[in-house]
């Protein structure tokens, strides 16, 4: 199957994970609800797309979640606060490659081993990684922290004091500078 050229993440979207095809280009492998395929993009190219019809970037996304979390390395994203879309990496075992999970459609994890962990996701899915469930466990209440302080940040209203005359009375002026400001009731 040919790898499609783009791919939006969204509320469906459950995994998202480095791959590369059979020439050697880094794709990306999408698990998008019962749906499977490969992107013929790098997984940072289709994060950064998707963060800029949101108005950010992958950059600033990081940069942000850092300054939430105070953490330096391997921090979840949100993609949208809006409709709640929060990723968690995960590096995968011996490799550089990554895999990203939806917080979302995470619906429990179950320790197969000491160091083997199944995660049972929405869609029937299930994902087995070659990790801890202490480490699973803890990544997955870090992407859960970054979602509340988010929605907590953007729930905060700020509040204007309008009175009346008090602040300044700006008008363009034809003379040598280009505004007249004035404080308060002046005239």
């Amino acid at each position: 199957m040919k790898p499609r050229s783009s791919y939006l993440i969204n509320e469906k979207t459950v995994l998202l994970a480095t791959e590369f095809d059979k020439h050697g280009h880094e794709c990306t492998r999408i698990i998008h609800g019962d749906h499977e395929f490969l992107v013929g993009k790098r997984l940072k190219e289709i994060m950064d797309a998707t963060l800029k019809c949101f108005g950010s970037s992958l950059a600033i996304s990081v940069l942000s979640s850092k300054g939430i979390l105070g953490r330096k390395y391997m921090v979840p994203i949100v993609i949208n606060p809006g409709s709640s879309i929060v990723l968690i990496p995960f590096k995968r075992a011996g490799r550089k490659e990554m895999i990203w999970l939806a917080l979302s459609h995470i619906i429990e994890a179950e320790k197969i081993s000491k160091e083997t962990t199944k995660i049972y996701m929405n869609y029937g899915h299930s994902l087995t990684m070659n990790m801890k469930i202490k480490h699973f466990e803890t990544r997955r209440q870090i992407g859960a922290f970054l979602q509340i302080k988010v929605i907590e940040n953007a729930a905060k209203s700020a509040t204007f004091l309008y009175e009346p005359e008090s602040g300044f009375k700006i008008m363009e002026s034809k003379a040598e500078y280009n505004l007249i400001i004035k404080k308060g009731n002046q005239e």
